[in-house]
């Protein structure tokens, strides 16, 4: 059968679902990272979950029906953290002022949620350190995420210089292909956090 080729431009849908394939289905990823959240257009119902020691999932806490919600909450035991991400399908919808402002109030109020949640499953997860973080479809991921970083640092105030997660998803021979940045502090080992998700460099 024929090969027809075939241009498409990675939807901020797409983007997302791509960096999610992958933390399920790589080795390295799955075993340290699950999703607690991800917000699908019209998707499930909106709530943040994670497994028991059974394996079982438990609601976390459940979004109103309008309610502002991120786009990803990952959670690793295994390093003890908890990145809440905003996703955009192109870096410059996600670096403007209106947007980076509207980002960082988002995850700190779902940081602040999250952190009181007193539900058996989640009582030693709620004092895992949050790393905001940033998904786009890009080309460039070092100088991109300078721009994340530039940008964030404009808008976060007394946080600046903090840590954060960058993932540019490159499209690559018609493959989407996430990379993942980031900027740690003398509290947060960024060196093993990205190598946590066992992705190129």
């Amino acid at each position: 059968m024929k090969a027809f080729p075939y241009v498409y431009t990675p939807t901020e849908e797409i983007v997302r679902w791509a960096f999610e394939v992958v933390l399920k289905d790589n080795v390295t990823a799955s075993k340290n990272w699950f999703v607690a959240f991800t917000n699908p257009t019209a998707g499930p119902w909106k709530r943040v979950t994670a497994p028991d020691s059974k394996g079982v999932w438990v609601e976390i806490l459940r979004f109103g029906r309008e309610e502002g919600r991120t786009d990803l909450v990952l959670v690793s035991d295994a390093l003890r953290l908890s990145v809440i991400i905003e996703a955009k399908d192109d870096l410059t919808k996600l670096i403007t002022e209106t947007q980076m402002r509207k980002s960082i109030a988002v995850i700190r109020d779902l940081g602040r949620r999250l952190k009181s949640r007193t539900v058996k499953v989640w009582r030693t997860r709620a004092r895992y350190p949050i790393v905001p973080g940033f998904l786009w479809a890009g080309s460039n991921p070092e100088s991109e995420f300078k721009l994340v970083l530039s940008s964030y640092d404009s808008y976060v105030g007394s946080q600046r210089g903090k840590p954060v997660i960058g993932v540019c998803v490159v499209k690559t021979n018609g493959s989407l292909v996430p990379v993942v940045r980031g900027r740690g502090d003398r509290s947060i080992d960024m060196t093993q956090i990205v190598q946590s998700f066992g992705l190129r460099k």
